[in-house]
């Protein structure tokens, strides 16, 4: 008999309660024993076998695999894809493209050697929150103080704004493309007003998810790609990727995670 937990952490529970209660009944309904977990009470189940990860614990996902417990996604997704700087050396690593950057620090950024206009990201942000345009250095200096870290990323501004696509991953497979627009905003986030369409995705883009699904274990991600004079190039994954978009287009997301958990829970 499998037992789980659907793990979030306090805020993002907050946000999500529908889904989390559809992962959690749709489990049900299959006859696995599942909870709604917040991380701070993790420790107080026992006899689990498996946690669906809602959220950024890389650490916490790696005591639970010491633990022969299987966690969706795994740790070392958590870890790449949940900092940006991580991301892009994975990419590196694959030899696939994404827009030149560099680390800047709050010591050093009036100093650097910088082209604008540039888009200024926290490295651990998500949902297109602490991401900025910066036509100057004042700029910058204002993104430090929105962000509070001490370093950020400085990358070249794609030539292509409010545009990018989303190819959501399920098992190693693509489930559906999602094109993003917005005619107002150089983010073209769901979450934050842009438009969402299905779309295709070019035999070029299947190939770059190819290589990526490859080379990282992901139960359920999203790869987003930018466009540079419409030519397509990564941008980030995102691990604990946002389903809103799918409900839209009447594909529903829990109940398809959790199809694909239960057909990974029979080899456990």
């Amino acid at each position: 008999m499998h037992k789980g937990l659907i793990c979030y952490d306090k805020e993002r529970y907050s946000k999500n309660i529908f889904f989390a209660n559809e992962l959690k009944n749709y489990l049900i309904e299959k006859h696995i024993e599942a909870e709604i977990c917040i991380t701070e009470d993790i420790n107080i189940y026992s006899g689990i076998n498996f946690v669906i990860m809602r959220t950024y614990k890389e650490n916490l996902s790696k005591n639970l695999e010491n633990k022969n417990i299987k966690v969706f996604n795994c740790s070392e997704v958590s870890e790449i894809c949940n900092d940006k700087h991580k991301t892009y050396k994975f990419f590196d690593s694959l030899g696939l493209n994404y827009l030149p950057y560099k680390l800047i620090s709050t010591k050093d950024y009036k100093t650097e050697q910088l082209n604008f206009p540039l888009i200024i990201k926290s490295r651990f942000g998500h949902g297109g929150n602490e991401v900025f345009f910066a036509n100057t250095v004042n700029d910058i200096e204002k993104a430090f103080e929105k962000c509070e870290n001490d370093t950020l990323i400085a990358q070249k501004a794609a030539k292509t704004f409010g545009k990018d696509k989303r190819v959501y991953v399920l098992g190693g497979k693509i489930l559906v493309g999602v094109l993003r627009t917005s005619s107002t905003d150089f983010r073209s986030n769901f979450s934050l007003g842009g438009n969402a369409s299905l779309c295709e995705i070019t035999n070029e883009e299947k190939n770059i998810v190819k290589k990526i699904v490859e080379n990282l274990k992901i139960d359920f991600a999203g790869i987003d790609f930018i466009y540079d004079e419409d030519k397509p190039l990564l941008n980030e994954i995102e691990d604990i990727v946002g389903c809103r978009m799918l409900y839209k287009f009447n594909i529903n997301a829990a109940k398809t995670y959790v199809n694909y958990v239960l057909e990974v829970l029979k080899g456990l």
